[in-house]
């Protein structure tokens, strides 16, 4: 967020000064008269303090950027709503070239029931009867060789029969039972690999190849989704026509049986926030805090620990001005006692904390030090972006589980369209989802999580616009 002050000798210019400088969007945060002599006159003067989101001030700058100086000159002289309607025209134009420029760049899908091209289709049948020769050969050779196997079989076992002597004989019996190991393992191969090989080599019966591709799609955990399609086999099992869509239902109420989210009311006063480095905890506090005030008119007051972070206190300070509510910073532990005494009647004290990675000691003696005797008065929320690889983001929660985090909230949804990484912590960390951030706006884009939502994350049921 940009946050300045405006100085001027009437309101009239300092909110010209506002609107040439942050442009319509800005928000007046403060307005006052001073004083003291203003410029060489000596007269008195109004101060504003005005912000604006920092994606807003991007846009701004951008249009204003395609724009020559007499341009520019005329649209800071133009009304609010003129510069409003430029702005979306420039930034809307910019993201459609984008678009356009993506979808040349994307392979052409054939549309559903649409007449192909003929070299197309020429192509796809050609492909198609390659897999087809390849897994006949395939088969064929299989088959051979186990032909092979028990012709082996069946010569040694005659041979023992006619031996003459006892050397012969053992000899013989020997590779009688070398010949039926190698047959025992050799029918022992998974069925599915025999008669139709996938990418996941046979892990999976072939006829849930389309509901595999689809989790991995999304981002699930390829464990996960081996052990999701085999319980799926299992209780299919029985079914003669196993159709897509019973397949789908199935795997939609599995997940909607596992996932694990907690609910609104958490019960306890203190809630900490946690999380990496721009993973979205001081966002999530001020929409967390945004909720509760507007939605359940709760008193809630926001107290920061993250005194490393050039910015972090003033930010956080302003949008307790915004919400009108109390504001604390702790820069030592002695701090915490007469913090809490006088926010006692509050009915939510948010924390927010400095954002480690937890790599070495130092770290974690750090976020210790300064909350860690409220851990167990208090309700931990763990912060993970999805924009994060699953590796890396396994390891930085479990790395966090040292502070027995209550829930997770994840964040930066709009940023990835791989949701199944809520899925794989949520299974692999048997820890509940709180909330989601689904974008930058405060307090807009919030929402606590639901099975539903996470299931409709994963199969795209609602595709935004």
């Amino acid at each position: 967020m940009q946050v300045k002050k405006f100085e001027a000798k009437n309101m009239q210019e300092a909110l010209q000064m506002v609107k040439t400088e942050l442009g319509p969007d800005a928000i007046i945060l403060s307005a006052k008269d001073n004083k003291k002599g203003y410029g060489i006159a000596g007269s008195t003067s109004v101060e504003l303090t005005a912000a604006i989101s920092e994606q807003k001030y991007r846009e701004r700058q951008f249009a204003l950027a395609k724009l020559k100086e007499e341009e520019r000159k005329k649209l800071h002289e133009a009304k609010a709503r003129t510069q409003k309607k430029y702005i979306q025209r420039a930034v809307k134009s910019f993201y459609d070239q984008q678009e356009e420029v993506k979808r040349r760049q994307l392979p052409k899908r054939r549309p559903y029931i649409e007449i192909q091209d003929e070299s197309i289709a020429q192509e796809e049948v050609a492909t198609e009867s390659q897999e087809k020769s390849n897994l006949a050969r395939l088969q064929t050779a299989t088959q051979s060789a186990l032909q092979s196997l028990n012709n082996d079989f069946i010569e040694t076992k005659r041979r023992v029969n006619h031996a003459k002597n006892d050397s012969e004989i053992a000899q013989l019996k020997q590779e009688v039972l070398r010949l039926q190991s190698v047959l025992q393992k050799f029918q022992q191969m998974p069925q599915t690999f025999i008669e139709n090989p996938s990418q996941h080599g046979g892990a999976v019966p072939a006829y849930l190849d389309h509901m595999y591709e689809k989790l991995n799609d999304a981002g699930i955990n390829v464990d996960l989704i081996k052990e999701i399609l085999k319980e799926g086999d299992k209780a299919m099992s029985s079914v003669k026509d196993k159709k897509a869509a019973l397949i789908e239902g199935w795997v939609a109420k599995y997940f909607l049986d596992t996932i694990d989210v907690t609910g609104d009311d958490q019960g306890k006063k203190i809630e900490i926030f946690m999380g990496a480095a721009g993973s979205g905890k001081t966002a999530s506090l001020v929409k967390y805090a945004s909720h509760q005030i507007i939605r359940h008119r709760k008193n809630v007051a926001i107290i920061t620990t993250n005194t490393n972070k050039v910015g972090a206190i003033e930010q956080l300070k302003i949008y307790a001005r915004i919400l009108n509510i109390p504001f604390a910073i702790i820069n030592r532990n002695e701090d915490w006692e007469p913090i809490l005494k006088q926010l006692r009647h509050m009915d939510h004290i948010l924390v927010d904390t400095p954002g480690y990675t937890l790599k070495d000691l130092s770290e974690i003696n750090a976020l210790k030090d300064s909350v860690g005797h409220l851990l167990e008065k208090s309700r931990v929320h763990y912060v993970c972006p999805l924009t994060m690889g699953e590796k890396q983001a396994l390891e930085l929660a479990k790395r966090y589980q040292i502070f027995h985090y209550d829930d997770i909230i994840c964040t930066k949804l709009d940023e990835t369209s791989q949701h199944g990484l809520i899925y794989t912590l949520n299974r692999k960390l048997n820890i509940p989802l709180h909330s989601f951030g689904i974008g930058a706006n405060i307090p807009e884009d919030f929402e606590f999580a639901t099975r539903e939502r996470v299931l409709d994350l994963i199969f795209k049921i609602t595709k935004k616009g």
